[in-house]
């Protein structure tokens, strides 16, 4: 940058600040036309009518003679003359200068209120006269009190009112500023309500002696409020500097970022739905990139040309940052910018949410007025309904089906490279060629140079046909495949050929004799000779076979019988091999024997029957084959039989195992009775342990299964001792682990395993504690050194010497600040013991350095210490070092344990006695785990020894040693029981008296009761197999190989039968086809024994002679004796001889022959009888010449072939196509073969249907204009819904009390400024955007708080960067609009308020250089340009612009007009114009003429708006006196002078009509010659750099027509004589009214030129040129175009129709809505009727197209009427889509404004129900702290209290609670006294009524939070009141105070709130 930014807003400033001397509130002169002094009334009676009583005030009227207008004679120097009335106003003025003076006035106020959003006419009461002290003796004087006024006039007869506006009256801001800087005298502030005299003698009292206050009135205009722009850039200088798009104007190129490359060329359809779009107003692609911008909160220049729809765009901006929630400031010097976004925000009811403040209209009373509607509206609610919903998805999905048509459409196809479009156009063009069906290889793969070969290769195929002699069918060479002629080919043709010719003539009738013979009736051919060897060939190998065989079309399934009966014969032989096999099988297993000798005899049905009946006696004679027959399944009968031989085997098992040890007969023992004893006891016994004992493994159904056998065989007193001794173990272990249960909380928390400490989790959990110690420096150093004692004794020495260190240093701090303690003491204390001590010192340069040092120190800088007290100061230090080295020494231990938390006084002893708290617990549960481990340990170590000891009782550790004590009780009673039996076992066994112990007796009784159990159990389970065996079966004595052979014989006996009702089945198949078959087979067949072999054989040959009769059939006689005819069939032989001879002796010459032609012909020649052949050969013999044209033409052919298109070249030759449509044909077919191949891919254009199109762009343009209505709702809704209760504040001094205050009062309210200032949450909040101008923004946003989203700047270029400054800083993003080719910034308005002369002369200073507008400056914002022009309803209006300033950039739209009168640009050339530099100024004749178009417009065109330009102000006053004359004497046109209507009538300069537009401009250029005929070359602002801006900014303001009124020529103007371009464009542009658009070198127009169509449009063109229709093509002067526009064939320049096509223009568009709706709605608007004609359907039928085309001309013509030159006003109808009702509001509402929840514990009903269940307090616990979190651990007892039964949180409930929340460590989390659930996401408050201890900080954080976000305008003590409100607590107590300001801190740290001007904000 060249400059710094702090020198740029220093410039900027000095701009700002003006306090010169042409400066009128500085330096006030009495002007002819700029000021007033006001005589009568006197000052004071004047204040009090004026400003007190708010009256009006009503000067004198002076009707002026005729002449006096006219300006005849010398204007009259009136003196002042009394008045006749009293009471009448008298002014320095006479009437008739003082009614020039208001004119002036008003005008000039008038204008700067338009232009700048300033009121500038004040009354200034009281005037100061003082000179500046230092420089000479000049005087000044100033105005002091500003009140501002406005004049006012109802019509032209009537006269000037003055009253006060509601505005602020202050005292002269720039005269206050410059006594206060220079002269330091401050002027007393002016209150409202003030006596002016009182203030008057204020002043009087502090000015200057020599000064004089003078009490006079005067009527002038001032400009002050630059002074607060300048006080603005002053104050917020910093946030100035830091704003990076001021950085970036200043030009720091880095500020700003570059548009991302996503937003460039953004496809708006793919990428938005309009559910996404808020715009409200129509936009077209360009503005749609600046509001997609705009929305990306992108900083740009918005280059808007004239008519481009800027103001709708910044419209579209707005209301999409009031749908994101944006803030918005609009700023605008001019009023008319400002009053359009309102106006169509307002239409698009956002108005409640806008506030205009152009500075002028900011009424107190309208103001509030609009505010008291906000605040209304926030007791309002919206709902939008379901219809918009679908409407928008409904406009999306008909958006996709438009753009899919043209994206389709127009999408180049690879490889061809063209568009179905183009297609579609060759298409058209090719519809009078004929149609002829050919196929075309791979067109869809078709490249560019493929198709470009087509071309080539037909063109020479074309060329070839067309030089032929004859006709290529009728050459006897067409099929010749000869290259080139050569002479050796010349000799053979003549040679060979003729003789070939001969031998065929002589062999012909040789060939007829021996056919004649065969009964063979075939032609003397090649071909045919060739056939009948083939078929002799066959014929000679007959079988002889029945005829009916041949003439059978198929013989096939002949053959497919023989197979199937063949297969049959197969498989009876295999089944009789299969039967033999079965029999030896049977007769092995010697159950039974069978005879297999019948087997192989089985040959008829009696045989198969004879043998079943035979195995059936087998069967029935054995029982057990009988009883097995009706056994359905001998595979389950298998496996029954092999369960039950498991069975058997197990009784067996049981009883070998008595038999070792006892004679058989004890299974007749009576042990019943015994038995069932034992059983009762035991089955008693487990009963009773069973019922609170589990043992695994044990099933109590297994008699006596619970007893080991070790307690049967060994000691019980014994195993009794080892069982006590193993409770007294576990006893222990119990002990134990009531220790760990007895741990603090602490253990809990950090290893919550020890909750549910189990044996098996014993080692983990050592681990864990030991890898905690180990992670815990203090605590491992204590475990390895065993200190831990060491380090509490010397942890209250610590403490006390800590304590000792921090009192001093706590009374050191008393004086000092905390540096003290980094003072290097020791050198000090040592020079202040040892050099300090004489009087001497104060010399000493340490000395005072020392003195400086503490000084430095103090916290009062008062104090002056002396040297005791310095002394004592380092003494004291010393104490403190001293202290420090005894801690280090006395606690050694901790110093070496406690590294990270030891830091001398600073040392964290909380954490040193917490750890050694931890320490000792954790040591204390490490020692018991220790324990319980060793006795783990122990048990594990015996596991095997307990096992065979106690059995099945054996459960390890978990082993109830008391219910084995019951066990071995009842043992004991139970041997004695068996010892009593004993003698009756002894006697059976083998070896008498043999040792039987208890164990022995109870087994062998239990076996015996075992074996006869299983053994009854066998036979009822088994009782139907055992039936079936009868006495086979014999329990475990049972023969199993016996029983398995019969079962086998029985299955084998089934498969026997099986296979001889199979054979059956197969005899029954032949005898029921006997008959069919003889049929078939005739002779063949022999029944069951028949040949098949030898019947497929002849059927074989058949096959043969068929398939050689295909290729040509013979004729039935020769057939038939092939067959049956054994004599011919034996000649066949010779007659084939004969033929191989013929052939041999023509094969030579005929295979050269057939050689020199291609297969196709050598085909039909080898088909030619002889007889024709040799007349054929003939002819080529002798038509040589004929050869050589065949070769041209098959050379063209071949290079088709090679491009795959033979097929085309032989339907050119079959149809007879003509030469020249060869081409045309082809193309034809080629793009319709590619359009069907291509179409697939394209849905949309192979399913399009006009109507359908049609009806879906009739039902998108609906949707996509109802769109915005939706919007309109759904922002609406938005800022409704989302407004914050403004109902619930706690005092009147917040903002919305202040503001509900002001509503009340009636009068004296507060200024705006003021109340802006006391509001500014609340302003934004019911007004989010903001509309003023840049003064209005320094003078009503006075507050830090107003920072906004949005910036927007409108009217830009003429907008000095110093002005835009301020507004620009208070925004995040700014968006800068205007026109750089438009007015630059200029010092036309600072005139207006300075002592200049009255009247502007032609030779200003140039000031181009001396303004830079912010848009020029803002160059390195990216920048966005609008394209689109609208304004214009003739295209030449902006023709000349766009061509000569936009280098036709713009997308203009043409006019259904050419040239008629009244539009469009006109030229009226003034004569006798002259310009009169001298007595009147400016060119009267000329103005008079302006004056006479006007009223004529006005009679002609009422309906259309109008406005006046000159060139400067001179002309300006002319043509206003020239109107005003004409009005005076003509008052029937004073309605249309009406300055209250919309686009009312104005004259006005070059330098103030940017931003204005009407119907109908008249531009009165002035400057001409002078009376004595020279021409100055001198065109005022023109003449200027930049003065091509002006021009183009007043020949842009015209909508239909714009008259140049000028009284000179373009040859007028010397263009050698200016340098500068503005003249030179004048010139250009009078000659362009003068000749039309031809001027600047671009037909509007092509008159029958279609030569740029495409082939579509040419087509259309052609087919309507046919049809007789005047026609115009590319009608426009832009980029866009109309394709065919038809003219009036009566009305010249007329267009009745324009014809649009689906074509470039079409697909051209960006969007949908350009392309289908919004450039149909401009053209139609300016009066044509369009008409579109789509190709696709054109294509398929176009016909029916064009006969509705031409309907569609000739309706236009028959019903034409005129409508461009008629003004239509648009009917808007609005469509309301929400729903708008109040909010209701109830108590709950009031009490409860913002929504929180009301929660209070309930219990839930299965706690209420499971209180004796284990975890039942725990679970409440849990379930208070998921309800109520956070909630405070007192809370929590409270809310338990009841559930143990107590109405107070007892000590005893506490630690209950506190054992619960230790259980529930892993489920909870604790900060500070508060509890929340584990995994807990958010903080939800409740409101009931609680203390504020109970309240945690997170919770009022959240509370404080939502508040915000449903209020405005808290300070931090009002936020804290409404929270602790919120609660029911009313009274601010410091506990209240200190609780809510902790919240308020948190959400500051958490940055969530902000703090601006003491107001409270969320981030």
């Amino acid at each position: 940058m060249s400059l710094n930014i702090e020198q740029k807003v220093e410039i900027w400033k000095n701009k700002l600040l003006d306090l010169g001397k042409r400066n009128r509130l500085i330096n006030y002169r009495i002007t002819k036309r700029s000021s007033l002094m006001i005589k009568n009334p006197g000052i004071y009676d004047l204040w009090d009518a004026v400003v007190t009583n708010e009256d009006k005030l009503c000067f004198p009227f002076y009707i002026e003679p005729v002449e006096e207008i006219n300006g005849e004679g010398e204007r009259a120097n009136l003196e002042l003359v009394e008045p006749e009335d009293p009471n009448e106003v008298v002014t320095n003025q006479n009437k008739k200068e003082l009614q020039s003076t208001l004119r002036n006035l008003r005008n000039k106020a008038k204008m700067t209120i338009e232009e700048q959003g300033i009121n500038t006419l004040y009354l200034a009461f009281g005037f100061l006269e003082w000179d500046e002290v230092i420089k000479d003796k000049q005087r000044f004087v100033s105005p002091l009190i500003l009140v501002p006024v406005s004049l006012s006039i109802e019509s032209i007869t009537t006269p000037f009112v003055l009253e006060m506006i509601d505005d602020e009256i202050v005292v002269n801001p720039a005269l206050k500023y410059k006594l206060e800087s220079e002269f330091g005298i401050v002027l007393p502030e002016f209150e409202e309500g003030s006596d002016l005299k009182t203030y008057f003698e204020a002043v009087s009292k502090v000015i200057d002696k020599k000064w004089t206050l003078k009490e006079e009135v005067g009527l002038s205009l001032f400009s002050y409020l630059k002074i607060n722009m300048y006080n603005d850039l002053n104050t917020n200088k910093d946030n100035i500097i830091s704003n990076p798009i001021v950085r970036a104007i200043s030009g720091d190129a880095k500020a700003i970022p570059s548009v991302p490359d996503e937003l460039i060329n953004y496809d708006f359809d793919k990428k938005l739905r309009p559910s996404d779009v808020y715009q409200v107003v129509d936009a077209d692609s360009s503005q749609q990139d600046a509001i997609l911008c705009a929305k990306n909160g992108i900083s740009f220049v918005l280059q808007g040309p004239p008519g481009t729809g800027k103001s709708q765009t910044i419209t579209n901006i707005i209301a999409e940052c009031l749908a994101n929630g944006k803030k918005v400031l609009f700023v605008s010097e001019k009023m008319a910018a400002l009053d359009v976004v309102y106006k169509r925000l307002a239409s698009a009811k956002l108005d409640d949410f806008c506030l205009v403040l152009h500075s002028h209209k900011a009424n107190k009373k309208a103001v509030l007025e609009q505010l008291r509607t906000s605040l209304d509206l926030a007791h309002k609610k919206l709902e939008i309904s379901d219809e918009a919903s679908i409407a928008l998805n409904t406009l999306y999905q008909d958006k996709q089906k438009l753009n899919e048509y043209a994206d389709e459409l127009f999408e180049s196809v690879s490889p061809l490279n063209m568009s179905i479009y183009q297609v579609n156009g060759e298409l058209a063009s090719l519809n009078n060629y004929e149609d002829i069906i050919f196929s075309i290889p791979n067109v869809r793969e078709t490249t560019r140079e493929k198709f470009n070969r087509y071309y080539s290769v037909l063109d020479a195929y074309k060329n070839s046909i067309g030089r032929m002699t004859e006709d290529y069918d009728t050459n006897p060479w067409r099929g010749s495949t000869v290259p080139y002629v050569t002479n050796e080919l010349r000799h053979d043709i003549s040679a060979k050929l003729l003789l070939l010719s001969n031998k065929l003539s002589e062999h012909n009738n040789t060939i007829n004799k021996m056919f004649n013979t065969l009964d063979l009736k075939l032609d003397s051919s090649y071909s045919n000779l060739e056939y009948c060897l083939k078929l002799l060939g066959v014929a000679k190998d007959s079988p002889t076979i029945p005829t009916n065989w041949v003439y059978n079309a198929n013989v096939d399934y002949l053959m497919e019988d023989i197979s199937k009966y063949e297969k049959l014969s197969s498989q009876y032989s295999t089944f009789i091999d299969e039967l033999n096999g079965i029999y030896t099988n049977i007769n092995n297993l010697n159950v039974c024997h069978l005879d297999s000798t019948n087997v192989n005899n089985l040959k008829d049905l009696n045989d198969i029957e004879d043998e079943k009946n035979k195995l059936l006696d087998i069967v029935n004679n054995n029982t057990i084959l009988s009883n097995l027959s009706n056994v359905v399944d001998v595979d389950d009968l298998e496996c029954e039989i092999n369960n039950i031989k498991k069975v058997t085997d197990s009784i067996k098992n049981v009883r070998d195992s008595l038999v070792q040890k006892f004679n058989p007969d004890v299974f007749n023992l009576n042990y019943q009775d015994k038995l069932n004893d034992y059983l009762d006891s035991y089955y008693a016994f487990i009963t009773n342990v069973n019922s609170a004992y589990s043992l695994d493994g044990f099933e109590d159904h297994i008699p006596f299964g619970l007893i080991p056998p070790y307690w049967l065989e060994n000691s019980i007193s014994d195993l009794k001792t080892d069982v006590q001794n193993w409770m007294t173990k576990k006893d222990e272990y119990n002990n134990y682990f009531c220790n760990v249960k007895t741990s603090s909380g602490f253990i809990f928390n950090n290893f919550p395993e020890l909750n549910d400490l189990k044996p098996s989790s014993l080692e983990s959990v050592k681990e864990k504690i030991l890898r905690y110690i180990d992670s815990h420096y203090a605590l491992s150093k204590m475990m390895i050194n065993g200190n831990n004692e060491q380090c509490e004794n010397e942890f209250v020495v610590l403490s006390e010497l800590v304590e000792k260190v921090n009192n001093i240093k706590s009374k050191l701090l008393v004086d000092y600040d905390s540096e003290v303690f980094d003072l290097d003491y020791k050198p000090m204390l040592k020079r202040y013991k040892l050099e300090y001590s004489s009087l001497f010192k104060v010399f000493k340069g340490s000395y005072r350095e020392d003195q400086k040092k503490i000084k430095i120190l103090l916290k009062n800088p008062g104090i002056k210490p002396d040297d005791v007290f310095i002394m004592n100061t380092l003494n004291k230090l010393k104490e403190i070092d001293d202290m420090r080295l005894e801690m280090s020494d006395k606690c050694s231990n901790i110093v070496n344990t406690f590294v990270g938390e030891f830091n001398d006084e600073k040392t964290n002893l909380q954490e040193i006695l917490k750890t050694l708290h931890e320490y000792k617990e954790i040591s204390m549960v490490l020692q018991n785990i220790f324990k319980m481990i060793d006795i783990i340990k122990l048990f594990d170590l015996h596991a095997e020894e307990l096992t065979d000891k106690l059995g099945v009782w054996n459960k390890g550790f978990d082993t109830l040693w008391q219910y084995v004590l019951v066990g071995l009780t009842w043992t004991e009673d139970f041997r004695i029981k068996l010892k009593q039996n004993k003698e009756d076992l002894i006697r059976y066994t083998k070896e008498y008296n043999s040792y039987l112990s208890d164990n022995d007796i109870m087994n062998t009784i239990i076996t015996i009761e075992r074996y006869k159990n299983e053994k009854v159990n066998c036979k009822r389970s088994y009782d139907k197999l055992i039936n079936i065996f009868s006495d086979s079966f014999d329990f475990e004595n049972t023969d199993y190989d016996l029983i398995h052979d019969n079962v086998h014989t029985m299955a084998l006996l089934s498969k026997a039968k099986s296979l001889l009702e199979k054979m059956k089945e197969i005899l029954c198949v032949f005898d029921d086809n006997q008959d069919c078959l003889k049929e078939q087979y005739a002779y063949y067949y022999n029944g069951v024994i028949t040949s098949w072999d030898k019947i497929r054989n002849a059927l074989v040959w058949t096959s043969r002679f068929n398939e050689v009769m295909k290729e040509n059939q013979p004729n039935r006689e020769f057939i038939e004796n092939m067959c049956t005819n054994s004599h011919l069939i034996q000649n066949c032989n010779s007659f084939i001889q004969n033929i191989n001879e013929i052939l041999e002796d023509i094969d030579a010459e005929y295979h050269w022959m057939l050689g020199l032609f291609d297969s196709e012909a050598q085909n039909n020649l080898s088909n030619m009888n002889f007889e024709n052949l040799a007349s054929r050969l003939t002819e080529c013999t002798d038509g040589l010449f004929l050869l050589e044209e065949w070769i041209d033409f098959v050379n063209a052919k071949k290079k088709c072939e090679k491009e795959g298109i033979l097929d085309y070249t032989i339907e050119v030759e079959t149809k007879k196509v003509l030469a020249d449509h060869i081409i045309p044909v082809f193309k034809k077919r080629f793009y319709r073969l590619w359009l069907d191949s291509v179409l697939p891919e394209y849905p949309a254009v192979l399913n399009f249907r006009h109507v359908n199109q049609e009806k879906t762009i009739s039902e998108f343009a609906k949707l996509d204009s109802l769109q915005f209505d939706i919007a309109k709702d759904r922002i609406k809704t938005k800022l409704i819904n989302d407004l914050p209760i403004l109902d619930t504040f706690t005092s009147g001094l917040d903002e919305i009390g202040i503001l509900k205050r002001e509503l009340r009062k009636q009068r004296k309210i507060m200024p705006i400024r003021r109340l802006f200032k006391q509001i500014p949450n609340l302003l934004m909040t019911l007004k989010p955007c903001l509309m003023m101008s840049p003064l209005s923004v320094s003078l009503f946003l006075e507050a830090d708080t107003y920072k906004f989203d949005t910036v927007i700047f409108d009217e830009a270029s003429q907008v000095c960067t110093e002005n835009a400054i301020g507004a620009i800083s208070r925004g995040k993003q700014v968006i800068i609009a205007g026109d750089s080719k438009q007015l630059p910034p200029t010092n036309f308005f600072t005139s207006t308020t300075s002592d200049s002369d009255d009247f502007d002369t032609d030779e200003e200073e140039d000031d181009t250089y001396s303004y830079e507008s912010v848009l020029d400056e803002a160059n390195l914002l990216p920048e966005k340009t609008l394209l689109w022009h609208y304004r214009s309803r003739n295209e030449n209006l902006i023709a000349f612009s766009n061509a000569k300033i936009y280098h036709n950039d713009l997308i203009t739209f043409p006019s259904n007009i050419e040239n008629i009168p009244d539009n469009g640009v006109e030229y009226i050339y003034v004569k006798d114009g002259f310009y009169d530099r001298g007595g009147k100024k400016g060119n009267y004749v000329e103005a008079k003429e302006v004056a006479k178009l006007v009223f004529d417009h006005f009679k002609r065109f009422p309906k259309r708006s109008l406005g006046v330009i000159t060139f400067g102000e001179v002309q300006q006053q002319a043509v206003e006196l020239a109107i005003r004359e004409m009005r005076l004497k003509n008052q029937d046109f004073e309605s249309f002078f009406n300055e209250s209507i919309d686009e009312a009538f104005f004259v006005k300069n070059l330098e103030n009509v940017q931003g204005d537009e009407r119907d109908t401009i008249i531009f009165s250029i002035g400057y001409a010659k002078d009376p004595k005929g020279v021409f100055r070359m001198n065109f005022g602002p023109l003449s200027k750099v930049g003065g091509e801006r002006r021009l183009n900014v007043a020949i842009t303001r015209a909508k239909y027509n714009v008259k140049l009124v000028g009284s000179i020529m373009p040859t007028d103007i010397d263009c050698e004589r200016i340098s500068s371009e503005g003249p030179k464009l004048l010139r250009s542009y009078i000659d362009f009214a003068i000749n039309g658009y031809s001027t600047i070198q671009q037909q509007r127009v092509n008159d029958d030129n279609s030569a740029n169509y495409s082939s579509f449009e040419k087509t259309i063109y052609d087919f309507l040129n046919s049809k007789g229709y005047m026609l115009a093509t590319n009608v426009g002067c832009s980029e866009y175009k109309i394709d065919i526009a038809v003219k009036h064939p009566q009305i010249s320049g007329q267009f009745v129709i324009g014809i649009e096509c689906d074509g470039v223009n079409y697909h051209s568009a960006r969007t949908a809505r350009e392309r289908d709706r919004l450039r149909h709605d401009v053209l139609t608007n300016m009066g044509w009727q369009l008409y579109r004609v789509w190709s696709t359907d054109w294509i398929k039928d176009p016909v029916t197209e064009g006969n509705r085309l031409t309907e569609a001309i000739n309706n236009a013509i028959d019903n034409f009427t005129y409508r461009n030159n008629v003004k239509v006003e648009k009917q808007q109808v609005s469509h309301n889509f929400a729903k708008i009702e109040d909010k209701i509001s109830t108590e709950e509402d009031k009490v409860n404004p913002y929504g929180f929840k009301n929660r209070e514990y309930v219990i839930h009903e299965e706690f209420r129900t499971d209180r004796y269940v284990y975890g039942y307090y725990k679970n409440c616990v849990m379930d208070i702290i998921k309800q109520l979190y956070p909630v405070h651990y007192d809370e929590i007892c409270q809310k338990m209290a009841p559930v143990y039964g107590n109405s107070k949180a007892t000590v005893k409930i506490k630690r209950e609670v506190d054992d619960c929340l230790a259980q529930l460590k892993n489920q909870v989390i604790r900060k500070g006294d508060y509890f929340y659930p584990k995994g807990y996401t958010e903080v939800v408050p409740r409101i009931k009524d609680r203390k504020i201890d109970y309240i945690a900080t997170d919770e009022l954080a959240e509370v404080m939070y939502t508040i915000l976000g449903k209020s405005v305008g808290f300070t931090a003590e009002g936020l804290c009141a409404e929270c602790a409100r919120v609660y029911n607590i009313h009274r601010m107590t410091q506990k209240v105070v200190t609780a809510t300001n902790k919240a308020l801190d948190l959400l500051v740290l958490q940055k969530r709130i902000k703090v601006v001007e003491g107001k409270i904000q969320r981030v």
